[in-house]
């Protein structure tokens, strides 16, 4: 009896394998001022944009259509995506589209290359669902559809005649995980009131340079740093990220963890950080995340909290962040923001891009 096993696959003289390459594109399109504009325009379309690498080769724009139904039938509006322009690809594509930010509006469809010139979402969303305030499917009087198209372009294959020789995947971060905190072999205690943590002297230097700073004078010669200004939870995932390039409280933790990497000279941590923060960024809290971004110099998540606070400043100027960020740090105000009066009662204008483009990529501006 032939029977398929692992036996058979590490008998094997003969051998293939086929590696698709996935490209995979995210487009977001924004109606402005859409509670009014549709009043007038009931069809509405985006301009062409590409799909990665193969911008000349391949090119969509997505519609936006009201249906009027009648006849005691709810009105909608539909999403057409259509294949504006298409050179030497075949098979098909994955189109998933939705309201930003509002999963339970996904819809996906496959598109064949080949012979669809359109997919249409029908219906893709209700008009007594959208209008609804307490969806909140116009912030701000915006409607943003996400759309991603997901296709293989081409396959990488190859094959032999005897076994291809396998080499395990790196498990670098989980072995240098099994030294973190453990007794063997450590040089070094990590203190924080009272908590105390083994570490390596080597490992600590080789990936902060506050540590490496720290054991090059005679200060630090001992077997023990304390570091009471830290709190206990933050240094031990200051030392897990360290050894495991890991940081599972992140989320939790990021202000602190920003603060820290930031005096660990901990580079990737830090951006990991101001990404972190970047997706909690709100009204409540932008001029929060600016005063921090901008004491612990994360420039990138200080431009965004910037261009974020100017896209909203009616309603950030009227929380108790932006009244203490006027109160603890005017010249900040004054350098990003133009301001008529006083702070506790003025009118701002959306400042010019110079003042922190110097943070931004070039690009996106």
């Amino acid at each position: 009896m032939f029977r398929i096993s692992d036996k058979f696959e590490n008998e094997s003289n003969d051998w293939s394998t086929v590696e698709p390459k996935i490209v995979k594109f995210n487009h977001v399109w924004t109606i402005e001022n859409f509670g009014e504009a549709w009043q007038f325009r009931e069809n509405w379309e985006s301009m062409d944009f590409p799909i990665g690498e193969h911008e000349n080769e391949l090119k969509w724009r997505l519609e936006l259509a009201l249906i009027r139904k009648g006849d005691n039938v709810s009105d909608y509006f539909q999403l057409t995506v259509h294949q504006v322009e298409r050179l030497y690809f075949r098979g098909e594509a994955k189109v998933t589209c939705a309201i930003m930010n509002h999963e339970e509006t996904q819809q996906k469809k496959l598109f064949n290359l080949s012979s669809d010139k359109t997919v249409c979402f029908e219906p893709f969303i209700y008009c007594s669902k959208l209008f609804n305030v307490d969806n909140n499917y116009l912030p701000h009087d915006k409607l943003t559809i996400a759309c991603q198209i997901r296709l293989i372009t081409d396959a990488a294959c190859t094959c032999g005649k005897m076994n291809p020789i396998k080499v395990p995947d790196t498990k670098v971060a989980e072995d240098f995980g099994k030294l973190f905190d453990n007794e063997q072999y450590s040089d070094i205690k990590v203190s924080s009131n009272g908590h105390e943590i083994y570490a390596h002297k080597n490992i600590l230097s080789a990936r902060s340079q506050f540590f490496e700073t720290m054991f090059q004078t005679d200060l630090h010669s001992r077997n023990r740093v304390i570091l009471d200004d830290v709190d206990p939870q933050v240094l031990s995932d200051i030392l897990r990220f360290i050894y495991t390039d890991q940081a599972p409280n992140l989320d939790n933790l990021a202000k602190q963890l920003l603060q820290a990497a930031d005096k660990f000279k901990l580079a990737k941590l830090k951006a990991l950080c101001e990404k972190s923060l970047f997706t909690q960024l709100c009204i409540d809290n932008a001029a929060e995340t600016l005063i921090l971004s901008d004491q612990f110099n994360a420039l990138q998540l200080k431009a965004r909290a910037i261009e974020y606070i100017n896209m909203n400043m009616d309603m950030v100027k009227g929380t108790d962040g932006w009244h203490n960020l006027a109160r603890i740090n005017p010249q900040l105000v004054n350098d990003h923001f133009a301001i008529v009066g006083n702070y506790s009662d003025t009118f701002f204008v959306r400042s010019d891009k110079a003042n922190y483009s110097k943070y931004s990529c070039e690009k996106c501006g």
